[in-house]
Order: C-alpha cells, then structure tokens, then sequence
C-alpha cells in the first residue's frame, strides 16, 4: 500500500491520491522511481518524448474502451528509455489487450514507432 515515507506503491493509488492533491508528479516507490502521471484532460510536465508517448498511448487506449475518462497514462524516462505505464477500468482491461494480446502487441509497436521519432526506447506496461 505505502512505503515508509507515506508514498503509494502503485499507479493507481497514486493516480487517486493525484487526483484528490492534484500534484502533477507522482512519487511511486519501485525500481522506477518517480512517475509522471496525466490526469484526463490535462497535459503536465516531462521530457517532449514523454508528453507525446504518453498522448499517443491515452489516445489509442481512449478509443477502445467505453469509459475513456478512465484511462491514466503515467510515464518516467531513464537514460534512453521511456517507460509508460498504461490504467484502465477493470472491466475493460480485455479490449485493450485484445485477443491472444494483439491489441496490446499493436499499441506497443505504434508506441515504438513514434519513441523512434524521439531517439528513445519505450517499455509499455498494462494495469486494470
């Protein structure tokens, strides 16, 4: 639930607690570190390669589920390597992933493509 600082261990908690404080960076304990995390409709701070990944893979995901207020896009950028993090509702989990992962395997190609445009690598993980 929390380290020892306070600090939520995971995406979604800090996406809530976010969402009540309304900070635009979230401290996440991990081997991660601190992430960046969009609230809906809101663009905040990070590197460009950052802010564009994280816009591509919200809107992608925004046009697959039923709730796109739902989606949440958290990403951190170490050396040459973007990592994202993408949170949907529970229940839509599956039309993000997709049969047998095809879904999923294409949001990671497209999100690759454009972290070349940026001269960096991308990791893509997925959460319900």
């Amino acid at each position: 639930m929390f380290d020892d600082e306070g600090v939520p261990d995971t995406i979604g908690q800090a996406r809530t607690a976010d969402l009540a404080a309304g900070p635009d960076v979230s401290p996440l304990a991990g081997r991660h570190g601190r992430f960046t995390v969009d609230q809906p409709g809101v663009t905040t701070g990070g590197t460009d390669a950052e802010v564009h990944l994280r816009e591509v893979v919200r809107s992608i995901a925004a046009d697959l589920v039923d709730d796109p207020e739902a989606v949440g896009v958290a990403s951190k950028t170490r050396d040459q390597t973007v990592y994202l993090n993408l949170r949907v509702a529970d229940g839509e989990l599956g039309k993000v992933i997709g049969r047998q992962g095809r879904t999923a395997r294409a949001i990671r190609t497209a999100v690759q493509i454009a972290g070349a445009h940026h001269d960096v690598r991308v990791s893509l993980d997925i959460e319900g």
